[in-house]
C-alpha cells in the first residue's frame, strides 16, 4: 500500500460544506473563469497553460495556440500550478496539494483549503498526474495486430500472409511484453516460405531508467531448415525514453541458446543477447519511425551470430485506432545449413489495430 503524506488527510466535513458554498459561485462565474498554469524555462521563456503532466525526464504543457507540447525537465526553472495535482514522490509516496517551484529547485506544496504547505526538494518530485500503472493503483495494458497479404489467380497462383503482434502490461514497476510473427507463403499450389518467432520478455526497474529483464524465445523457419531455436536469457537494460508514442530503450546480458536444425542435428551454446527498441512520431504525429532488433552472439560457439531487424513507418488512420505500415524486415545468420542463403529481407505493407 502507498504512503500518503499528511497534506492529504484534509478534513471531509469542512472540504464538503467549503465546495456547497463553491459549486454555486464556479458555475455562474465559468464564463469569465480563467486559470493558467506557468512555466519558465531556464533561457527566460515564459509558458502559460495548462501542466498536463510531469515525469523525471519532461513536463507536458496544453498551451491555449500550440496544444501540447512536451518540455525537457532540466531546462525548467520555475512553475506553478493553479489547481490541485497529483505528485509522487521518488520513495513512492502520493501527495495532493498546488505545486509552486522556485528558481533554486525549491518545490512548495500547498493546501488552498486548510492554508497549510510543505517544502521539499523538485528533483524529489518524480511524477505529477502519474499514471495508475506508474503510482501502482491500476495497470496498463497496450499492444497491436498487424495483418498483411496478397493473393493472385490466373497465370499466376500465389498467397501470401503475415501477421505479427505486440503487447505490453505495465504495472508500477514491472513490465511484461510479449511479441511475435507468422508468415506464410505458396506459388503455383507449392509451399515457399512458413516461419515463425515469438518472445517474451519481464522488465523490473531499479532506478529511474534502469531495469533488469528475463527474456525468452522461439524460433521456427522451415525453408532455412530450422526445426526450433530457443533462447533463455536475462541482463539489464536502459530506458532512454518511455512514452506512449517516444520510445527508446536498449538492453543486453547472457542467453543459453538451443538449436536443432534438419541437416546439423542439436546444438547447445552460450550467448550474448542485445536488443533495442525504438519508435518516435514524424511530421507531427502523423507518421511513427519506428526499429527494433535482436543480435545473438556466440561465446562457447564463436562462430555463432544470428541478427533479426524490423523498421517501418507506421500511419495512424485516426479511426478506431486503425492504422497502416510499411515495414522491412532483415534476418541474418552467420552460418547458416548448407545449401541456404545467409540472408532473408521481406518488405511488408500492412494495416493493423492498436489499444
Amino acid at each position: 500500500m502507498k504512503k500518503i503524506r499528511p497534506l492529504n488527510n484534509i478534513n471531509i466535513l469542512r472540504a464538503y460544506g467549503c465546495m456547497v458554498f463553491i459549486f454555486p459561485l464556479f458555475f455562474l462565474s465559468f464564463p469569465f473563469y480563467s486559470h493558467a498554469d506557468e512555466v519558465i524555462m531556464k533561457n527566460g521563456d515564459r509558458l502559460s497553460g495548462v501542466i498536463i503532466s510531469m515525469t523525471p525526464s519532461s513536463v507536458t504543457v496544453k498551451l491555449p495556440y500550440a496544444g501540447e507540447v512536451e518540455l525537457t525537465r532540466t531546462e525548467v526553472a520555475e512553475l506553478s500550478t493553479t489547481d490541485p495535482s497529483r505528485l509522487m514522490f521518488a520513495d513512492d509516496s502520493l501527495a495532493f496539494g498546488n505545486l509552486t517551484v522556485s528558481s533554486d529547485g525549491t518545490a512548495v506544496l500547498s493546501d488552498s483549503i486548510t492554508g497549510s504547505s510543505e517544502k521539499y526538494a523538485f528533483s524529489d518530485i518524480e511524477y505529477l498526474n502519474p499514471p495508475p500503472h506508474i503510482s501502482g493503483e491500476g495497470t496498463s495494458f497496450t499492444g497491436e495486430i498487424n495483418f498483411g497479404g496478397e493473393f493472385k489467380e490466373g497465370n499466376t497462383v500465389s498467397t501470401k500472409l503475415k501477421l505479427d503482434f505486440t503487447s505490453q502490461y505495465d504495472r508500477g514497476i514491472q513490465r511484461y511484453l510479449f511479441n511475435g510473427m507468422a508468415q506464410w507463403e505458396s506459388k503455383d499450389r507449392s509451399k515457399t516460405e512458413d516461419n515463425w518467432f515469438m518472445q517474451g520478455r519481464s522488465n523490473r526497474l531499479f532506478a529511474p531508467k534502469w531495469y533488469t529483464l528475463g527474456n525468452a524465445s522461439l524460433e521456427f523457419d522451415e525453408f532455412k531448415g530450422l526445426k526450433l531455436r530457443s533462447v533463455t536469457g536475462g541482463g539489464v537494460g536502459y530506458r532512454f525514453l518511455d512514452q506512449p508514442d517516444k520510445k527508446l530503450s536498449l538492453e543486453g546480458g547472457p542467453s543459453f541458446v538451443y538449436e536443432n536444425y534438419r541437416e546439423d542435428g542439436k546444438s547447445y551454446s552460450l550467448a550474448f543477447r542485445e536488443g533495442a527498441n525504438f519508435e518516435y512520431p514524424l511530421f507531427k504525429n502523423h507518421v511513427f519511425l519506428y526499429h527494433n532488433h535482436s543480435i545473438l552472439q556466440g561465446i562457447t560457439k564463436g562462430q555463432m551470430l544470428s541478427i533479426r531487424t524490423s523498421t517501418g513507418l507506421k500511419l495512424p488512420l485516426g479511426i478506431l485506432g486503425i492504422h497502416t505500415a510499411a515495414q522491412l524486415d532483415w534476418n541474418w545468420d552467420k552460418t547458416p545449413s548448407p545449401g541456404r542463403q545467409k540472408s532473408d529481407t521481406t518488405v511488408t505493407l500492412k494495416c493493423g489495430y492498436g489499444w
